[in-house]
């Protein structure tokens, strides 16, 4: 079907992989977590690499994604060279309580102050930077989420793939000890001292690969200095505006979401100081190539209805001269977008965001209205009506009738002068001359006494987005989208669960807790007998319960996109000029764009945001920001589109079996393999059962295994890696798999070979190698997946790497390994004989075979 000229698919909700809601797993963040008061500092600083799939990048534990690019690929695809990204950092953009203020050296003058703070990362970028003094007003790592003695290239912030890399104890669970089986990787021992501290829960490794920091504004000591602002009464010393991010990446090898790193932002106020406005942001610098000069023709866009901002390279050619390692050649370019998939909530409003109040719920029929044009009409105040007052630190309304003369009322502490028949009242009312909304729309106040906070008529009635800067003016988007509305005056939708829903409000807003699958108490984890666990009821931590539901928030979306040329035209140090350029409502289109079509590339960055709403003490909102590539506009819409889901479904689809570990011999012209058999007996934690199927064997002269990428999808782009070798267990699942027609679809065909029933064996001996040449193995153990539940199937990920010095590394299933000649005189232990009995009765006679000689101590075992 169609809506809104868009072409959508039907799908299998219950049982697409994409769209699994079997909550076995679910978010640590609602658990009972110790108070963090370690503050940031630069003397913390690590670096981290993502690399759990097709797309990999750089990233560090202070919020900058595609930085440092000397220990890391920049926000690449498929390739480490492939970068696309100069930089990429959240920005919090806050309204500090108005109040006289202090203004430099000046005393206060007792007239209140408006001040606006835009809080930063330290990025390396032009128009970068804030400090005084030597220091950096930016966001900076908290200590003790990462080993503090890994100083490895591009290793350092902790990794769920990288034990050696996790704390001693985490600082808001110091109570955690490790429960699990020893870890050997390259035959060292890397066992840590606690579990992995998971999105999923404790120890919970869902994800392929995992990242985890926190990071404060305590270093950005502006406000204090020239305002003498103090963000939390309970520690005077506390500079910044105390507000706490935790971070998490997220990556995984399932081909659905092979091309897309998710990251997560928990952003908490935890002074003691509201704030009435808040707006979440993220800084990109667009650099698709990475090497001068390509950053010069890059094109930017975005696409209020999918909500992502986007870049691709104008010419689709990376200039030889410029970045000669682009693979497989200078033509392939694709695209890269950036997408809001969870943005920050508003729960005080009095309006559906998000327009879910009415999507349909078996525990309550909505009795909201939706907004009409005529609501957005000024009204003259009569005797006799309902106004209604809102508390400004609580959010109460109060309902109250306009007597026959005139009175002051306040209302979100502020004071109206209400005079019966002559008072006109508006907010976010439309002007029809300058296609603009009145910009009380954006104040945090009540300006029509309605009851709702900063309606307006190009947000919640009508989108409307026109392109003033030509001679003619070009109309972007004109969509009628009305959304409900509390009508506090009318008692119509004041009880609608999914209208100003919230993630900490301890209600099942969208009702979809069940007792038979989500009551395992606050842990998660069912059979601990924690608290909440088999009571009947939800409590916070349990799946689908405020902070482990995405839909239980009144998500406000994109709201604003500021583009500028050229990258450098920009003072991020200026807080109310960063303020301004994520303003609500300002979507600015680049001059590069011609009746939506681009006609040139320029060395242009963008900013694009989600707000205004109360960020108030003790509360967290959180954005999900999405880093998705395609080989083109149709390809990275549809990764997406995809990405979206899987946040839908709260990040739940059915993982591969347990990663077997590898161990290579380096023979004479040959190398031999061998693994454990902890894949094949390994339960999916999503699907609950055993779907091992087989292994493959994928080999490279280079860490991406870029020989073996060959197998492609109906579009020509290549999808898969070609096995040297494949084992699987003899039980009639082979060929190829045959997906429904709508997963046919959303995987563009790709073909997935399920094997030919030839056994599973746990070694393999490859002689096609010469000797003293590096080779690169990945053993890879794969699952059946299932057609008739539209699941595709799932292989582990395959992470190899070469930093920056040529130090390797790998994982448990992967190695990098030099076939040579023996040393002269070397004489190889016995192989292939009869086993001789030494006790026992058997009438089958054993041979044995010797894998790895250097095993071998003793004749007799």
């Amino acid at each position: 079907m169609e809506k809104n000229g868009l072409k959508i698919m039907k799908v299998n909700i219950r049982y697409l992989i994409i769209l699994l809601a079997i909550l076995t797993v679910l978010p640590l963040e609602a658990f009972a977590q110790q108070r963090i008061t370690e503050r940031g500092t630069p003397n913390f600083r690590k670096v981290g690499v993502h690399r759990g799939n097709q797309a990999r990048t750089v990233f560090t534990n202070y919020g900058v994604i595609a930085q440092p690019g000397t220990e890391g690929p920049r926000g690449a695809w498929r390739y480490d060279a492939n970068g696309y990204v100069g930089d990429v950092s959240p920005l919090v953009g806050l309204r500090l309580p108005i109040k006289d203020y202090r203004r430099g050296q000046n005393p206060p003058d007792g007239i209140p102050d408006t001040i606006y703070t835009v809080i930063i990362t330290p990025v390396d970028r032009p128009g970068g930077g804030e400090g005084g003094g030597g220091g950096s007003y930016t966001f900076e790592p908290i200590p003790g989420f990462a080993d503090p003695f890994t100083k490895e290239v591009g290793k350092g912030v902790a990794m769920s793939h990288q034990p050696d890399t996790w704390p001693p104890f985490w600082p808001d669970y110091p109570d955690w000890t490790y429960s699990g089986d020893p870890i050997i990787i390259d035959g060292k021992d890397i066992t840590p001292q606690v579990d992995w501290n998971g999105f999923f829960g404790r120890g919970q490794l869902n994800a392929d690969q995992e990242s985890y920091f926190w990071m404060d504004d305590f270093k950005d000591q502006e406000t204090r200095l020239l305002y003498d602002f103090v963000s939390d009464t309970n520690d005077i010393n506390r500079t910044g505006q105390s507000i706490q991010v935790s971070v998490r990446g997220l990556q995984w090898s399932n081909f659905l979401a092979q091309d897309v790193i998710f990251w997560l932002y928990n952003i908490k106020n935890d002074g003691t100081e509201n704030y009435d406005q808040a707006v979440f942001g993220v800084l990109v610098g667009t650099y698709v190539g990475v090497e001068t000069p390509e950053w010069n023709d890059d094109v930017s866009f975005f696409d209020i209805r999918e909500a992502i901002t986007y870049t691709w390279d104008f010419d689709r050619y990376i200039s030889p001269s410029a970045n000669p390692k682009w693979l497989p050649d200078p033509t392939q370019v694709g695209y890269i977008a950036y997408a809001f998939l969870e943005s920050p909530g508003n729960e005080y409003d009095g309006i559906d965001n998000d327009a879910d109040n009415d999507k349909g719920y078996d525990c309550f029929s909505p009795f909201a209205t939706k907004f009409v044009e005529a609501d957005f009409n000024p009204r003259t105040v009569q005797a006799g009506q309902k106004l209604v007052l809102i508390n400004k630190d609580t959010y109460q309304r109060t309902v109250f009738t306009m007597p026959n003369d005139t009175v002051t009322v306040y209302s979100m502490g502020v004071p109206f002068f209400l005079q019966p028949g002559v008072t006109q009242l508006a907010e976010g009312n439309f002007n029809q001359q300058t296609s603009e909304v009145n910009p009380n729309a954006i104040d945090g106040i009540d300006n029509d006494l309605d009851g709702l906070i900063d309606e307006s008529y190009l947000v919640h009635y009508r989108v409307l987005k026109i392109d003033r800067t030509g001679q003619v003016p070009l109309v972007l988007i004109d969509q009628l989208a009305p959304v409900m509305y509390k009508d506090l005056a009318g008692n119509l939708g004041t009880t609608d669960k999914m209208l100003d829903e919230s993630r900490s409000d301890l209600v099942d807003n969208d009702c979809d807790w069940a007792a038979e699958f989500d009551d395992v108490g606050a842990d998660g984890k069912a059979g601990t007998n924690d608290t909440g666990e088999g009571d009947g009821i939800p409590t916070p931590g349990e799946p689908n319960f405020d902070a482990t539901d995405v839909d239980e928030s009144d998500q406000i979306g994109l709201t604003s996109f500021q583009y500028f040329v050229p990258a450098g035209d920009i003072t991020m140090s200026d807080d109310f000029d960063m303020w301004r350029r994520m303003k609500p409502g300002f979507f600015q289109v680049p001059r590069s764009i011609v009746n939506n079509v681009a006609i040139r590339g320029e060395d242009g960055d963008f900013i694009y945001g989600s707000g205004y709403f109360p960020l108030l003490a003790g509360k967290t909102e959180r954005f999900s920001l999405a880093l998705a590539f395609g080989a083109d506009f149709p390809a990275v819409l549809k990764t997406k589109q995809i990405a979206q889901t899987i946040y839908n479904a709260n990040y739940n689809f059915p993982k591969p079996p347990e990663k077997p570990t590898v161990t290579a011999v380096a023979g004479d012209r040959k190398v031999t393999l061998y693994w454990d058999r902890v894949a094949e007996e390994s339960v999916d934690p999503t699907l609950r059962v055993k779907d091992f199927e087989g292994y493959k064997i994928y080999k490279g002269t280079d860490p991406d295994l870029s020989d073996a990428l060959l197998i492609t999808d109906f579009s020509g782009n290549r999808v898969f890696y070609k096995p040297i070798a494949q084992f699987d267990l003899i039980n009639g699942v082979k060929g190829l798999f045959v997906p429904s027609a709508t997963l046919y679809e959303l995987t563009s065909g790709a073909p997935f070979y399920l094997g030919s029933d030839n056994g599973v064996q746990n070694f393999y001996v490859d002689n096609d190698v010469i000797n003293g040449r590096t080779y690169y193995y990945a053993v890879v153990a794969y699952d059946r997946g299932d057609a008739t539940k539209d699941i595709f199937p799932s292989e582990n990920t395959r992470f190899i790497s070469k930093d920056a010095l040529g130090q390797i590394s790998t994982d448990i299933n992967t190695v990098a390994i030099i076939p040579n000649a023996p040393v002269a005189g070397y004489v190889p232990p016995a192989s292939g004989l009869p086993a001789v009995r030494q006790s026992g009765y058997s009438n089958v006679t054993p041979y044995y075979e010797v894998l790895d000689p250097t095993r071998v101590l003793e004749k007799n075992y």
